[in-house]
């Protein structure tokens, strides 16, 4: 048998195949088709392709990133071109929102330029909203949001929320007009402001884990928790210190709305952390002739230091001072410092009130910053992603004021910060030194602080614990639930 006649019959299967195949294709486009026309599956096909895609619309991932709003617009669309082929009626087009944050080096104008904004219209808002709120505070992350009207996609509303309790707005009326006219429209300055209840809490924990997690437990709030650390950030090394079965109380302010969810916390009043067995417990006190309040101990003492040991919240402490392997050079060097591991872009603070000596890159420590606090004590920062805008060589700092972001500059590994006490030019263990103490109150000072602890504790024992409050909800919420019909 030749190669030729072997091969037809093969050759016979493949064409019968294919064209068995291409037949099974041409069905399944007819019922797609069908489908469409019975409404089930056409709000997809009157989509207008010639406009930008779903994909490259995206700002950022929190724009168009509610879907319903996203599948509204497909109907809008849908049912706008089914009116034009006179299909159904075509009624007016809603506003189509989009919701984005402030980029790190972005003004409001080209925020809104990114946004989808024609440059006059994005001026014109910007310049209205200049009116109500400082423009030049916005920071990266802060919400935005945005009105484009339906029928000529001109910018019809922008909305700021500068916290929780207010938000500025820029709006004006385009409907009806082209877009040309739309974009010259004037836009009108309002505000929407928000009103909280006060009410004072306790809140109380026994560390079984870790801190955070029993904070959680207890019903705390981050930003409390937070503030809990840096309180005791002066004495407590969290990294090291804190044990099983240690436990903490605090009593604080926070607002809740009309549904009794909490919106904001305030200031934490008093605060007491049990260590081994050893309570240290501290109250807020504004002494008069001070430019700010501060917490003390029960004789009047300040708890604030020269120096905060961990210039850092919620970082991992990674290294410390001492002879040590280096993970980068291979050899064993002494490692002058401490280092915090962090994620990139968290907040850098300084460690204690004082004047910026050095700012800039610095060989092997990249971004780096260099603190003077007084006469004896300097504290040095490495390896920073960036700085606080507007710092430079001679800014006067403030204990706890964000210098800078955590990166990976210079040689390093890894996203972290390594922190440098420096006691006369020298390099010292940050976690072993004494550091001098604040003030220390006296005279009609001390008796008017001592007044104030009496009466701070005497409140403090007639106050609910949150544990306690969220159980009375609870119960509350499913005794209504019942009686409903």
């Amino acid at each position: 048998m030749s190669l030729e006649s072997a091969t037809t019959p093969v050759r016979r299967r493949w064409i019968a195949l294919t064209i068995a195949s291409l037949a099974c294709v041409g069905l399944l486009v007819a019922a797609v088709q069908l489908r469409d026309d019975d409404g089930a599956g056409s709000a997809l096909a009157a989509v207008d392709t010639s406009r930008t895609t779903f994909g490259s619309e995206l700002l950022t991932t929190r724009r168009d990133s509610d879907l319903d709003a996203f599948f509204e617009s497909l109907k809008q669309r849908r049912d706008e071109a089914a009116g034009a082929d006179g299909d159904t009626d075509s009624g007016p087009l809603t506003a189509r929102r989009v919701d984005a944050v402030i980029q790190r080096g972005d003004t409001l104008a080209s925020a809104l330029s990114k946004a989808g904004a024609d440059k006059l219209s994005a001026y014109n808002a910007a310049k209205t909203l200049g009116k109500l709120t400082d423009l030049r505070r916005l920071r990266p992350g802060q919400q935005l949001t945005m009105l484009f009207d339906g029928r000529n996609d001109q910018l019809a509303e922008v909305r700021i929320r500068e916290n929780v309790e207010r938000t500025v707005i820029a709006n004006r009326e385009i409907a009806g007009l082209d877009s040309e006219a739309a974009a010259a429209a004037d836009f009108l300055a309002s505000e929407d402001v928000r009103e909280f209840q006060q009410e004072l809490v306790r809140g109380r924990g026994v560390i079984e884990d870790s801190l955070f997690l029993a904070a959680d437990r207890a019903g705390l709030e981050h930003d409390v928790l937070i503030e809990l650390i840096r309180i005791f950030s002066f004495d407590v090394d969290f990294q090291r210190e804190i044990r099983t079965g240690d436990s903490f109380e605090l009593v604080y302010e926070r607002f809740v709305d009309e549904g009794g969810l909490v919106a904001k916390t305030g200031q934490v009043l008093a605060a007491t952390l049990t260590l081994s067995g050893k309570p240290l417990t501290y109250y807020r006190f504004h002494p008069k002739g001070e430019p700010r309040a501060d917490y003390f101990n029960a004789k009047g003492q300040s708890v604030r230091k020269t120096l905060m040991r961990t210039p850092i919240d919620g970082a991992r402490l990674s290294s410390g001072f001492g002879k040590r392997r280096h993970p980068v050079l291979g050899y064993t060097k002494m490692h002058k410092g401490t280092d915090f591991a962090a994620r990139r872009g968290t907040p850098i603070k300084a460690a204690g009130d004082g004047v910026i000596e050095v700012i800039g890159t610095k060989g092997s420590y990249g971004r780096y910053i260099r603190i003077r606090h007084n006469s004896e004590y300097s504290t040095a920062y490495a390896h920073m992603n960036g700085y606080r805008k507007g710092l430079k060589r001679n800014s006067r700092v403030s204990q706890g004021q964000i210098i800078g972001y955590v990166g990976t500059s210079g040689r390093s590994t890894g996203p972290h910060l390594h922190y440098e006490v420096l006691k006369n030019g020298k390099q010292v263990n940050p976690l072993s030194i004494k550091l001098p103490t604040g003030i220390k109150l006296a005279g009609a000072n001390l008796k008017a602080f001592e007044t104030h602890r009496s009466k701070t504790e005497a409140m403090a024992a007639n106050l609910p614990w949150i544990d306690e409050i969220a159980s009375a909800r609870i119960t509350q919420n499913e005794s209504v639930a019942v009686k409903q019909p």
